[in-house]
């Protein structure tokens, strides 16, 4: 029994290092260049936003989205 439990054991932090590895590198690729409002607003006067999307969670308006190169 003990040899069952150290085997679950050992493959859960197998996982647990895989997902921590792949959550590293995928953040990596992900940075995000956060805008003021004024500078946001600007760059929607001069037509520079590509896409965007609001998303409402506790109280708060997250905008995302892509400008223009």
């Amino acid at each position: 029994m003990n040899r069952i439990i150290r085997n679950v054991i050992l493959y859960f932090l197998i996982f647990l290092v895989v997902i921590g590895i792949i959550s590293v590198f995928s953040s990596q690729n992900n940075q995000a260049e956060e805008l003021k409002v004024s500078e946001f607003m600007q760059a929607l006067e001069n037509n520079e936003i590509k896409e965007m999307v609001m998303r409402p969670a506790n109280g708060v308006i997250r905008i995302v989205g892509g400008i223009r190169s």
